[in-house]
Order: structure tokens, then sequence, then C-alpha cells
């Protein structure tokens, strides 16, 4: 048992949507940054970073790692939003954020999906300082682990359509390359 499953989260189970979870609250380095999501559904998010000394940079202004992780977060949240129950993010394949301007104060991120389906998913986040101003925009490309179902005749198949299974041709590798169930 690592320390995450200690603490009650795993890679296994931290980021599927359908099991009583809009997924992030409990990851350790998001609880970490104060990273907490306001509202959660219909392929969007919004997320909040409190502003905390921990925090801040050399300019005293939040630093872009904390505002790439808050962006990652709103995005991931928003796809999670938008999946049947059991599918999940397999990991963040993709992240490009562009600074505005310097960020101040508490940061409100807001994550909306421009595609899902099959294995990847797209989508934007705009993160906002506490004065109302833009400071940061980021797209991000997400790896999707579907769930299999189980069609008429006995063909179990991922929310894709796509057959898995035995001579389907599919393997139990994620599109990361990895094992299922393991951290990207």
């Amino acid at each position: 048992m690592d320390r995450g499953e200690r603490e009650g989260w795993s890679p296994a189970t931290g980021g599927t949507r359908g099991e009583g979870r809009q997924g992030d609250d409990e990851i350790p380095f998001r609880r970490l940054l104060g990273i907490r999501v306001i509202s959660a559904g219909a392929g969007r998010a919004t997320l909040v970073m409190p502003w905390q000394p921990g925090l801040g940079n050399r300019f005293a202004t939040v630093h872009g790692g904390a505002l790439a992780t808050l962006a990652d977060a709103a995005m991931s949240n928003a796809i999670l939003s938008a999946l049947a129950p059991g599918d999940r993010i397999g990991g963040t394949m993709e992240l490009s954020i562009r600074f505005l301007r310097p960020a101040e104060g508490d940061v409100r991120a807001e994550g909306r999906v421009l595609y899902a389906g099959g294995r990847v998913a797209f989508a934007q986040a705009d993160l906002h300082d506490a004065a109302g101003r833009l400071v940061a925009t980021a797209q991000g490309t997400f790896a999707l682990q579907r769930q299999a179902r189980m069609e008429p005749g006995g063909t179990a198949t991922t929310e894709s359509g796509q057959a898995r299974g035995p001579g389907s041709g599919d393997s139990t590798r994620n599109p990361l390359g990895r094992d299922e169930g393991m951290s990207p």
C-alpha cells in the first residue's frame, strides 16, 4: 500500500466517474495547493485555488506551476463530468498554457470539454484572478479509459463502440501504453 492509499486515495480510484466523486478534491497534490471543485457537470467545471504564501513566486504573484496544475484540474473535472459511469481519465497526454498576466490572490478556473470520444478528450480552461482578470488560458489532451459494456449478443464494447476482448485486436494497455490501473 502506498502513501496515497493510506490517505484514502489511489490512482486506481481517484479520477473515475460514477463512484461518488467529481474526482479530485481528494488528490493529495491538489489538496496541498488548496484546489477545490466549486461545480462540475455537463462537460464544464469551475475550480478555485485560494491564495496562500506557498503558492507565490519571487514577484509575490501566483507561481506558473500552480496555475498549470489548476488548469489541468479544471479540464480533468470537466471531462469527468461528461463521462459515463465507470469511465476514467488515464492521464494528461499534453498540456499547454499561455500566461497572459501575473495572477494575484485567489484564482478561479473554468474548464470545458471540446471533444471526448473513443480514447481521447480535448479540453480548454480559462483562469481568472481575484480581480476577475483573465490571467491564463490552457488546452489539454487527455487519455480516456472506457469501461467495457455488454452489447446484445454478448459482445463487449467501449463507449465509442469499439469491440473489446479476445479476437477484437484490443489489448489491455491504455492509450499511454501503460498497463491498465497504473498511474501515468
